[in-house]
């Protein structure tokens, strides 16, 4: 059998530093004596709903900064960007677009996706589940996406793309 020999390329390297919580809590030993365990409990989960919040908002970041040339992934560029590189100096791949939002148009990205191509030229077959956009086209979007019937037509097909989300 002829063994076929298949050089690996590194990819990018990135290391993602969660945010630090220099804060903390005191608790008087007054409060303790006194037996005061309700407050004690509410400055606590008052503590623990704000790093929630404050998690929740760094893992948006990366949506919110999609298109800030500011805010990179590991290739270099931001989110949508029309120049992602699956590995250092091969070809780049586009997952961004410039159609309006439309039916026919998340279909043609949809199409586009499922025609990416990984680093060693095989087709990776990508089904889109999300739709990311801005204010302007959010109630677009829900409309797309949230019609059990085909919308912006008068006959009474089914939507084949209800079951993408509308990342707002």
């Amino acid at each position: 059998f002829p063994v076929t020999i298949r050089t690996v390329s590194d990819g990018f390297e990135k290391e993602y530093r969660p945010g630090k919580f220099s804060n903390g809590l005191e608790i008087d030993s007054d409060m303790y004596e006194d037996q005061e365990y309700e407050s004690i409990r509410a400055e606590v989960n008052s503590m623990a709903d704000s790093i929630q919040d404050t998690l929740q908002y760094d893992a948006a970041s990366v949506f919110n900064n999609a298109f800030s040339a500011g805010v990179t992934g590991p290739d270099g560029v931001s989110l949508c960007n029309a120049s992602h590189h699956l590995v250092p100096n091969d070809d780049h791949q586009s997952n961004t677009d410039t159609l309006d939002l439309s039916v026919t148009n998340v279909d043609t990205c949809l199409t586009r996706m499922n025609e990416w191509n990984n680093d060693r030229g095989n087709q990776m077959c990508i089904q889109g589940n999300l739709i990311i956009s801005g204010n302007y086209w959010r109630e677009t979007g829900k409309k797309i996406v949230g019609s059990e019937l085909e919308p912006f037509v008068a006959d009474n097909q089914k939507n084949t793309i209800k079951e993408l989300q509308n990342g707002e």
